[in-house]
């Protein structure tokens, strides 16, 4: 099976394109990446079960990035509407104009070329139709064990 498509995600694109036109009418190089990823902690043990959102990996957002002057600019944010694509640019050229007031070392242009994430990965098994207590019951199984000996067991690379 496939991975959907985000529905955070699909619903932000056409907003992230008209900004950035807006940006790439402005400045020579403009780039925006947004994700959307759901992460959980699952913890079994002698005391008990737990499962719990993960905020460290677990990311919703976008992040805008310009090339201006030698120098570059970033603005990040979880949400953006067409209204507020005026007050975006605005907010980047401000800060493009408070960084020429300091000494800074010259930053060229990145030489990457467009593009945009066209396909999705396979999957076997989505945690999201398991659920969460399918998943614990899984982790108190003894196959559980097994697979993280064996996990456990692998050794690294390269040892620095």
């Amino acid at each position: 099976m496939k991975v959907q498509s985000s529905d955070y995600l699909s619903g932000l694109k056409p907003v992230l394109q008209k900004l950035l036109q807006a940006l790439l009418r402005q400045y020579d190089y403009a780039s925006v990446l947004a994700a959307d990823v759901d992460a959980k902690d699952y913890s079994v043990s002698a005391r008990g079960m737990n499962v719990s959102e993960n905020d460290h990996f677990g990311k919703r957002g976008f992040v805008v990035r310009v090339h201006a002057g030698g120098g570059y600019a970033e603005y990040s944010a979880n949400a953006l509407t067409e209204e507020e694509i005026p007050a975006v640019l605005q907010c980047i050229d401000q800060e493009l104009q408070n960084a020429a007031a300091f000494q800074r070392y010259e930053t060229p242009k990145a030489a990457d070329e467009p593009l945009s994430f066209e396909r999705s990965t396979d999957y076997e098994i989505n945690p999201k139709d398991l659920g969460d207590a399918a998943i614990l019951e899984k982790m108190t199984t003894d196959d559980f064990d097994a697979m993280m000996e064996e996990a456990i067991s692998i050794q690294p690379l390269s040892e620095e």
